[in-house]
């Protein structure tokens, strides 16, 4: 999650890749030359107004997540909300304090399934779940994730079966890059056991160790997508074990293909066609590079850069406050940004953008 900041608007720089290419990724890569001759390859695809809730603060949403029926957000004041698909408020899902159902540092928003919601409380290491029901959001259970805690977790990401998590930080044996749980586990009170509940998935081992892992995660279909860890800062030193590559692994643990989308990437996803990776990265000033892979073969398509200011710029009103983003959906291809409103009938336009690069359905003949 990040605060954007409205930026000057820049030219937007075609580079053709000069690698050596099959006929299929030449093909592909013309397409989306035509088809999305600009980056970023977000595209603006509805807008949604949230209605705001008597007597509740939530303004100022600086985490939204989304299933097909309901958005799952954090408010500024660390209190849960859920509404549904077209803006109508649900309820609150819980509330500060130790109890059941209740939360000291909410993070780590998701959907367990299409109308069940989990959130992490980092400070008792705990995961709370809740029902959406009709017209309120009911307390589900929570559950200890104390066999979790010798390492942080960062980005959760799930599918019908298993909760993936990415970790921060991590000194240890077999330190794992991403960790698997069973959800069964969860739902039917297990305690969480390595190799039984949960499962450590590309280990890093101690000769390798480091001291924290990019944000940079996500799962689409078959496959997790994940960057090297950072190494141990050294002042005056570059940081060890920091590699360019993005690793293209599969759910049981095997590493098929690795991306070198180069230094300072910042976001990471898979478009709405399954067809290319895409990789952001931060120049300067507000600017980034856009880099576009073929998931089929691993090779660069096109390079290309873009102000952020400039798209926020055509996405959202001009309005007087600063507004947030959340990327999530299979493969981190929809991007939420939460504009502030609060004018007394709606609190939050949320804006759904897809990255969509004109590449057509996945199961499209090319």
């Amino acid at each position: 999650m990040r605060y954007i900041l409205k930026l000057a608007i820049i030219p937007v720089i075609l580079v053709i890749s000069a690698c050596s290419l099959s006929k299929e990724d030449i093909a592909l890569k013309e397409k989306i030359e035509k088809n999305s001759p600009n980056a970023p390859a977000w595209v603006k695809k509805e807008d949604i107004m949230l209605e705001q809730p008597r007597g509740k603060d939530t303004a100022f949403l600086i985490h939204v997540q989304a299933s097909g029926d309901y958005f799952f957000a954090k408010a500024q004041n660390n209190l849960l909300h859920v509404w549904t698909r077209d803006g109508r408020y649900v309820g609150q899902a819980g509330t500060w304090g130790k109890g059941p159902g209740e939360y000291i540092e909410p993070s780590r928003l998701f959907f367990v399934d299409s109308s069940s919601v989990g959130v992490f409380d980092t400070a008792r290491s705990v995961m709370n779940v809740y029902r959406i029901e009709k017209d309120k959001v009911v307390f589900r259970d929570q559950y200890s994730l104390d066999a979790l805690k010798r390492m942080n977790q960062n980005e959760i990401r799930c599918d019908e079966d298993y909760i993936y998590l990415n970790y921060i930080y991590g000194t240890f044996d077999n330190s794992a890059r991403v960790v698997k749980i069973d959800k069964k586990a969860l739902f039917e009170n297990k305690p969480l056991k390595e190799g039984v509940t949960y499962f450590n998935l590309f280990p890093l081992k101690k000769d390798r160790g480091f001291t924290g892992i990019d944000y940079v995660f996500t799962a689409c279909q078959d496959y997790l997508y994940f960057p090297d860890p950072y190494g141990k800062y050294i002042k005056g030193e570059k940081t060890k074990f920091k590699s360019p590559y993005i690793y293209k692994g599969t759910k049981t643990g095997d590493i098929v293909r690795r991306f070198n989308a180069g230094w300072s990437f910042s976001w990471v996803f898979v478009d709405n066609s399954h067809k290319v990776l895409v990789v952001h990265a931060y120049q300067e000033k507000g600017v980034f590079e856009e880099k576009i892979f073929s998931l089929k073969s691993g090779k660069l398509l096109v390079t290309r850069v873009y102000s952020f200011g400039e798209f926020i710029g055509r996405t959202v009103t001009k309005g007087k406050f600063p507004s947030s983003e959340t990327f999530t959906g299979e493969g981190n291809s929809i991007l939420i940004i939460a504009e502030p409103v609060d004018d007394g009938k709606t609190s939050t336009i949320l804006h759904i953008c897809e990255a969509d690069l004109g590449l057509g359905d996945e199961n499209e003949e090319e």
